[in-house]
């Protein structure tokens, strides 16, 4: 499986547009994400006992007998300047790691490293979009593209680089046009109430209805 990347290389590309969080608790605003415990990049708040918001990419490496040594992190706090217009734009979130360090890019430009020899190990969950499968969390941010390969780029080479690259294991951007067919509609009767209806969308039992 192509997109279960393991080892000492990868990166991941994102570009996103995220709401200003309803509280400053421990809240985790995956972009892109392979459960919990394997590779991720973020936007939290509440971690790494900062009292501002952070852009985080990590690894995990399960092989480590130290816990606190299984989660290699790169992060980026961002200060009170930046947070004034944080949530009016979009914000491109790079990670790349080559085995020796990982690194954290914000809109183009390196905010942070960190050196270290940890192996990324697999997980069993799926790669995942604004959600964490793992910890069963999902994130409301925008997403214009993601982008991930099985090689350490810089950005420079991200740039110009193409979904039919090698290296590339997946390449979503939603700004492609996609044609499909015109289905007409077709009104039922949706017993259950799990049917998106407007009114309720809720849990209905019709057992025993007539």
């Amino acid at each position: 499986d192509k997109l279960n990347i393991t080892g000492n290389n990868i990166t991941v590309d994102v570009m996103a547009k995220f709401n200003k969080p309803s509280q400053t608790s421990t809240q985790h605003y995956e972009v892109l994400s392979k459960g919990d415990t394997q590779f991720a990049i973020k936007y939290a708040t509440g971690i790494h006992s900062e009292s501002t918001p952070v852009v985080e990419f990590y690894i995990y490496d399960g092989t480590q007998t130290n816990n606190n040594a299984k989660w290699q992190s790169a992060y980026w706090v961002l200060d009170s300047e930046t947070l004034e217009t944080w949530y009016d734009g979009w914000h491109r979130l790079t990670g790349t790691y080559d085995g020796e360090t990982l690194r954290l890019y914000v809109d183009g430009e390196q905010k942070a490293t960190l050196e270290c020899t940890a192996g990324i190990t697999a997980n069993g969950y799926a790669i995942s979009l604004n959600q964490n499968l793992e910890q069963n969390r999902t994130s409301d941010s925008y997403l214009a593209y993601a982008k991930l390969f099985n090689t350490t780029k810089t950005i420079e080479e991200i740039d110009a680089a193409t979904a039919s690259d090698q290296d590339c294991v997946l390449w979503l951007d939603m700004g492609d046009e996609i044609q499909s067919e015109y289905v007409e509609e077709v009104k039922y009767f949706g017993y259950g109430g799990d049917f998106g209806e407007t009114n309720h969308d809720g849990n209905f039992c019709a057992n025993g209805l007539l």
